[in-house]
């Protein structure tokens, strides 16, 4: 059995962060799932019941043998008391709606990456992955993706499009665990 390189946070919700735990980070043996956290209400504007994906994500989750935090209100307005104890490599946030504050960033030895809709260009779709700053600031774009004509590959197959290269970049960074 190969041991896990990169030891990650994901903070995942909606489809496209159901979407990537199941099609990327659950079927790479060189990730180590530290946790993942996700939103167990929907938002006040959406009538703040459960959201659809938690069903599936508990269950992949159980099954994966990785921890699965819910984070809402105050909780996800702080998440450094929440984070595993152990050392993390790699935060990776897709459709995450709170902004995550530079302590929690700090524990991270390769930072935060942050998966969210880009810009429309030309009538295409794109994802964007970008560093996160803390306080819910971005800064540089590392990748996008993006389909090649109005109405191809649905936005959830770009972010798992994206969220792997991004986790071939940690992997092959300066000083990655090996």
């Amino acid at each position: 059995m190969i041991p896990p390189r990169l030891r990650i946070v994901a903070l995942l919700a909606r489809g496209p962060g159901l979407h990537v735990l199941e099609t990327v980070l659950l079927r790479r043996r060189e990730l180590q799932l530290a946790a993942v956290f996700t939103h167990l209400r929907r938002p006040e504007g959406e009538g703040r019941g459960l959201p659809p994906e938690v069903v599936a994500m508990r269950e992949l989750c159980r099954a994966a043998g990785a921890p699965l935090v819910f984070a809402d209100g105050e909780e996800a307005a702080d998440l450094a008391p929440l984070l595993p104890n152990a050392e993390v490599d790699l935060l990776l946030s897709i459709g995450w709606r709170d902004p995550v504050g530079a302590a929690a960033l700090a524990r991270f030895r390769l930072g935060g990456v942050e998966l969210r809709p880009a810009p429309p260009a030309k009538g295409r779709t794109g994802v964007g992955a970008y560093d996160m700053m803390g306080e819910g600031g971005a800064g540089r774009p590392r990748a996008e993706a993006w389909t090649a004509a109005v109405g191809e590959a649905g936005p959830d197959s770009l972010y798992a499009e994206l969220a792997g290269r991004v986790l071939e970049m940690a992997l092959s960074a300066e000083g990655a665990p090996s």
